[in-house]
């Protein structure tokens, strides 16, 4: 059901080498986080960023992402592995390609203030929300 060039989203289930790697991305499990699995829709992009920058992402330590989906409506899935997908709910499809472009690199430049130190809360979420939006 997978074609070349889809994001799909699951985990890597067994590691042999780089040319053998099996991956689950069904459900199989039952628990909850596994739903979702599969190949990811919407005219998202894919954005990398360092794995302990996602693993941040993903432990809520960082409010980012609740302080942008509260400004720009968005769906996120975020791997360990430092990559994550994003893509704006908006529904007309110039805008919403733009508001994802400006969601992603938001996103990667926030790595920058936690990396530095400089301390996050929601104003200098906002700022660089901004800035983005301005070299838009």
């Amino acid at each position: 059901m997978l074609k070349e060039g889809d994001v799909v989203y699951g985990k890597i289930v067994e590691y042999f080498d780089e040319d053998r790697v099996v991956m689950d991305c069904v459900n199989t499990s039952g628990a909850s986080g596994g739903e979702g699995f599969g190949p990811l829709h919407g005219g998202g992009l894919l954005y990398r960023v360092t794995p302990a920058y996602a693993r941040y992402l993903l432990s809520g330590k960082m409010d980012v992402l609740n302080v942008l989906g509260a400004k720009v409506p968005f769906e996120i899935v975020v791997g360990v592995n430092g990559m994550f997908w994003v893509a704006s709910q908006e529904k007309e499809r110039e805008r919403a390609f733009l508001e994802t472009c400006i969601l992603g690199s938001a996103i990667q430049k926030m790595e920058r203030l936690v990396a530095g130190q400089q301390g996050v809360d929601e104003k200098r979420i906002l700022e660089v929300l901004k800035k983005e939006m301005a070299a838009r």
